[in-house]
């Protein structure tokens, strides 16, 4: 028998539950709960394992449009992102923002578009996603979709040279994740934080 290496426990886990997912799937008949399961196997194996391919196989063929099934929309628009597709991504995700209060599908395209900033530095991008999104809702269901996305636009600021900005916008949003405990939200906050600083030269605060 071949010998493929070590499999750690967290690939060992990851496999049971798309296994699990994947078994569930076949004998759930409800409409519901197949796109809900449909879509949290794509996100196992796009985000969790790299699969593309396979997340995207899954995903499209029974798509509809995004007014009947904005959360698989939503994560078309991710497969698509983390397969290169930038700009079929951010379309897709405006097509969901466009047609959807679905807090989570919402929540997932913002997230799309708010990644590409990394990319683009696009100002007036992050600056709207900033200024639009759902901050009770995302907060209560998907916290640290909604640090992405509002600590992203630090990213865009100082890619603009607005580096002084992006330091006053990250600081006390770092140090109020330091006050509350949210050891999530201060390993992001303090990366952002620490890159503006980096490029303004403050290697020190760095």
């Amino acid at each position: 028998m071949a010998n493929h290496g070590p499999i750690s426990l967290s690939q060992s886990k990851d496999s049971a539950a798309r296994h699990a997912l994947r078994a569930v799937l076949k004998d759930t008949q409800e409409p519901g709960e197949r796109k809900l399961l449909v879509c949290a196997l794509a996100a196992s194996l796009s985000w969790g394992c790299g699969e593309i391919d396979e997340a995207d196989a899954l995903l499209r063929p029974d798509a509809t449009s995004p007014v009947e099934q904005p959360l698989r929309h939503a994560m078309i628009a991710i497969v698509d992102l983390l397969g290169g597709s930038t700009t079929d991504a951010l379309a897709g995700a405006e097509a969901v923002l466009a047609v959807s209060e679905d807090v989570i599908a919402r929540s997932y395209s913002l997230t799309v578009m708010a990644t590409t900033i990394f990319g683009t530095g696009d100002l007036a991008l992050s600056t709207r996603l900033f200024e639009s999104h759902d901050r009770d809702g995302e907060a209560a269901l998907l916290p640290f979709a909604q640090v992405r996305k509002i600590s992203n636009h630090a990213v865009a600021l100082a890619a603009h040279g607005r580096l002084h900005d992006a330091i006053a916008f990250a600081e006390p949003r770092y140090q109020a994740s330091v006050e509350d405990g949210d050891d999530t939200s201060r390993v992001r906050w303090s990366y952002v934080l620490g890159f503006a600083h980096l490029l303004a030269g403050n290697l020190s605060r760095a």
